[in-house]
């Protein structure tokens, strides 16, 4: 939201405060790089009765992360018919075989028992894989013979066993189950006391792919892979949660007293891959050439065989919250009663990372081989909150806002809104770590991401995190000159210093001579979270509805939304002192400036039309992307590409046939694609490697992974919502 990383977004679900993932996003693409946001995957569509928006910063009101705003989902409760939707689809664009087939169910059921109610609620998807990678130019299955590739990344003369393309640039599988409750029970008959409760339970799996290893590869054994190997993410994801507690009115005084907890855990399971220091056999016996076991000394005893799948470690992060609120409409003689509220929460969290097997990371080496309420009505109204919060790593924090909204007419409303803010340093950005084998310059490299306050993060100079603060200021109007249109203009500045993020990767021969010296081996790269930026972010959203009835008999709705969004980076901290004449270029990398301040289009909008008669209904939608720029990363500060604008089209029909609503639908009707990297810079002098060449990995990878509207085509579907009962 605004522009931000998904960690400056607070997400609740019914009010409270959901748990963030185990994952951290080290992905080097995108704003988000360093971020852990909050999985809403976790959460069956079909549990979802609305979602309340407050697009302004909120931490006076909610606490740590609602820099960007708030986010509440809001569960459906109460009795009602139990009922099934059921999606499907498949792309087919024009220039690749039809994949990534799409199912999807989910659906609810609302129970009566009592004077209360129980909701539960399931969903089920299975997508499967898409690619949109060309073949590889430089592909031999060992023969030293590659394939024929014309310029479109299509075989022309096959030369060699190896199925093209030997790559995946595209989606993963992904499955996923999750469950929902929602508990609701009044006890007393006025509904003016009730204990509550929702929770539930989701898991995933799913898989995705690193950099293809050769057959001649040094990280390849031959008589494992003959061919060569392309390596396999296999994650499995469990995630469970629930929350209660009692709401009632007592002496005047509304009163809410609960406590939620939320787990998430990340198994990082690797396929089709080996660990290059176990040698190349499966079995010890027979085995010609056993490698040396963790000792290092051959014939000791302690040999490992080699594999072709791990388990790799898992991540695991729990919160834990109890808070009690208190609210009280007080007459001072005013207009309207003064609301005061009045909350305290204690909240822990805990992280945790746990190895994987032995043989996943014996001898030094990686078997990864790659890389409340949100409205009001009232006709003028002001509003101010306070908010004090200790943390026990980085200390308190104050944070206050001011709130303003004048109704001179019935058709037209001011509103603004001034505000502090603040985000803590998330638990995992504290003590995440992770060795990777990132690819970089075409060379892989043993990439060390540490937390700060390990010894190869201290070394390089790094500091304990601290929070990121944020000033935010608002301002907008609606307008409604009739009961059929409405138009809507705010204008939105956020400042955050002291923002977190993943620090460049600093991989100077200097640098590693210097954790050399310290006594640290094994890592040809670090990086480490650091508070060492400072951005500004502002735009302005315009939005208009218009209702045109009668058209043909039934009603045609149109809706249009533009927003223009600007992130700039307005300071960098210096390289710490350790860094002087080690070549490092500074805190943060190409791909990290171009990330926040370019990646994401400045220029979005929609236009969207919905007509309904009778049983039938339609909706057409045009989306506009702006230009962007992205960079490969780790390499180079030249490796920049611009990518131009692109506007898709959607398009939906549907009948319904008694109680069954049936439709089908296209998204991408005309299977756009974002432009294919173009920039003929030389990137290597004095070599002849170009910019395109690195960030389309010299004719494998076309299309930008930072593309606003992804790179897969065209998509159909089909679409049914079926009571289960009368």
């Amino acid at each position: 939201m605004r522009g931000l990383s998904p960690d400056q977004t607070l997400v609740l679900l019914n009010g409270w405060r959901r748990h963030q993932t185990a994952l951290v996003n080290n992905f080097t693409y995108g704003m988000g790089a360093g971020s852990s946001g909050v999985d809403l995957n976790t959460i069956p569509q079909s549990a979802i009765d609305r979602m309340e928006v407050l697009r302004d910063g909120a931490s006076a009101q909610y606490g740590s992360d609602a820099i960007a705003g708030v986010v509440n989902i809001v569960m459906k409760e109460g009795p009602f018919t139990p009922y099934l939707n059921v999606d499907a689809g498949r792309y087919i664009p024009d220039n690749y075989p039809d994949d990534g087939t799409t199912t999807n169910v989910n659906g609810g059921w609302g129970l009566k028992l009592g004077r209360g109610s129980l909701g539960l609620f399931g969903e089920f998807l299975d997508r499967q894989p898409t690619n949109r990678a060309w073949a590889d130019p430089f592909e031999d299955g060992g023969t030293g013979v590659p394939d024929s590739i014309n310029s479109f990344g299509q075989v022309v003369v096959k030369r060699n066993a190896v199925p093209q393309p030997n790559h995946h640039w595209g989606d993963g599988l992904e499955k996923d189950i999750m469950t929902l409750g929602n508990f609701r029970m009044p006890l007393n008959d006025a509904g003016t006391s009730e204990f509550y409760a929702f929770g539930g339970y989701s898991f995933r799996h799913g898989t995705g792919n690193a950099y293809r290893r050769y057959a001649g590869n040094s990280r390849n054994w031959p008589a494992i892979y003959p061919l060569g190997f392309l390596p396999e993410f296999s994650p499995h994801v469990t995630d469970y949660s629930a929350a209660g507690g009692w709401r009632g009115i007592t002496g005047g005084w509304s009163l809410d007293l609960g406590a939620s907890f939320g787990h998430n855990h990340f198994n990082y399971d690797l396929t089709n891959t080996l660990n290059a220091s176990l040698g190349p056999c499966l079995t010890l016996n027979p085995c010609a050439q056993p490698a040396p076991g963790p000792d290092g000394t051959p014939g000791t005893g302690d040999e490992l065989p080699n594999q072709t799948s791990f388990y790799a470690g898992r991540l695991a992060r729990e919160e834990f919250i109890a808070q009690a609120n208190v609210t009280k409409a007080v007459s001072l003689g005013l207009r309207a009663p003064v609301n005061v509220a009045l909350g305290a929460v204690w909240r822990r969290e805990r992280y945790k990372i746990d190895a994987g097997e032995l043989a996943s990371y014996v001898n030094g080496r990686d078997s990864t081989q790659s890389g409340g309420g949100f409205s009001s009505s009232v006709s003028g109204s002001q509003g101010f909150a306070g908010r004090f919060e200790h943390y026990s790593d980085f200390g308190s924090r104050m944070t206050g806002k001011l709130a303003l909204r004048f109704q001179p007419s019935k058709q037209f409303t001011l509103r603004g809104a001034a505000s502090t803010g603040f985000r803590a340093p998330g638990i995992s950005q504290e003590f995440f770590s992770k060795v990777v084998t990132n690819v970089i310059a075409g060379v892989p490299v043993q990439v060390g991401i540490f937390p700060v306050n390990t010894r190869p993060a201290r070394v390089l100079g790094a500091k304990p995190l601290r929070d990121e603060t944020s000033v935010n200021l608002s301002g907008g109007f609606a307008f409604s000159p009739s009961s059929n249109v409405t138009f809507t203009a705010d204008y939105f500045y956020v400042k955050i210093d002291h923002r977190i993020m993943l620090s460049a990767t600093f991989l100077q021969d200097s640098t590693v001579r210097i954790l050399a010296d310290s006594g640290i081996t094994g890592v040809g790269a670090v990086q480490y979270f650091t508070n060492g930026l400072n951005t500004r972010t502002q735009g302005v959203d315009v939005t208009a509805n218009l209702r045109v009835p009668q058209v043909a008999g039934g009603t045609l709705d149109w809706t249009a939304a533009v927003n223009w969004t600007k992130n700039e980076i307005t300071r960098v901290d210096p390289l710490p002192p350790i860094f002087k004449g080690t070549g490092e270029a500074g805190l943060i990398d190409t791909v990290t400036w171009i990330g926040i301040t370019e990646e994401r289009p400045d220029w979005r909008g929609t236009l969207t039309g919905l007509y309904s008669v009778s049983r039938f209904h339609a909706l057409a939608r045009a989306s506009y992307y702006g230009k962007f720029s992205s960079a490969q990363p780790g390499f180079c500060d030249l490796c920049r590409e611009r990518y131009g604008s692109k506007t898709l089209i959607d398009a939906e029909m549907g009948y319904r046939f008694g109680q069954v609503d049936l439709s089908i639908g296209v998204r991408n009707l005309f299977d756009v694609y974002p432009d294919r990297p173009s920039s003929t810079v030389i990137v290597d002098a004095p070599g002849t490697d170009t910019s395109r060449d690195f960030n389309n990995n010299f004719g494998t990878f076309p299309w930008a992974a930072a593309s606003p509207f992804g790179y897969n085509g065209r998509f159909i579907y089909t679409r049914a919502s079926i009571p289960l009962s009368q």
